[in-house]
């Protein structure tokens, strides 16, 4: 049995968030020893209520955002308390905050890289130190090969490199005709969806881009998102 700690700072919902909480309780489900704990603002936090039942010990550190401070030495005590085997952070703030304290302790640390996001110079900023501290640690797991190829052009050193896509468990969905009068869409068209945050990131010029190529047949292109 391994004594997982996973380390994220959540947003109130999100890719990375899902995974943390399928790998947590798959990974638990298997009889391993899994605590994650979660830098966050509210003790009401949402993550909290999508981290429920899921056989992981959770352990909220509550602060102000720019709390770092305070954060590591937290995160130093329950280091210390856990005694993990492995630390995986998920997310700039954990890899640089945790990630940090967890090597110095001389815990091994893997990081999942979900991906950038891009956008102002503070978040090239931030992005840049997150790099930096990739290029430290014992592995870095990328979601895409596209993804794995961008790090090892940064400096993550190819041989920590490892490429594991994110897994999907399945789940109930509306049969089609229900999905499609729930979108207004008639059922026997050609439907195309797009489901995503609407950031540049996530490419949904890509998808316009495609459905223009679709020439041979009526479409009809649905995007979903925030």
């Amino acid at each position: 049995m391994l004594r997982l700690l996973h380390s994220l700072a959540p947003a109130r919902v999100g890719g990375l968030e899902e995974v943390v909480r399928r790998l947590g309780g798959g990974l638990a489900g298997r009889g391993h020893e899994v605590h994650v704990v979660a830098s966050v603002t509210d003790p009401e936090h949402p993550f909290m209520d999508l981290m429920r039942d899921t056989g992981v010990r959770l352990h909220p550190i509550v602060g102000s955002g720019k709390g770092y401070l305070g954060e590591r030495r937290a995160f130093r005590d329950l280091l210390r308390e856990v005694d993990p085997h492995v630390v995986h952070t998920h997310g700039y703030r954990s890899d640089v905050l945790h990630g940090g304290v967890a090597k110095g302790a001389g815990t091994p640390v893997v990081t999942t890289v979900h991906g950038f996001t891009g956008g102002g110079l503070k978040n090239r900023i931030y992005e840049s130190i997150q790099v930096r501290r990739f290029r430290t640690l014992d592995r870095v797991v990328a979601v895409s090969d596209p993804l794995a190829r961008l790090l090892a052009k940064r400096g993550v050193p190819p041989g920590r490199l490892q490429v594991i896509r994110n897994a999907w468990e399945g789940g109930d969905f509306l049969p089609r005709g229900e999905a499609c009068a729930a979108l207004g869409l008639e059922p026997g068209a050609f439907n195309v969806g797009w489901v995503g945050r609407m950031g540049p990131e996530k490419g949904g010029d890509v998808f316009l881009a495609a459905l223009t190529a679709l020439t041979d047949r009526e479409v009809t292109g649905v995007m979903i998102g925030d």
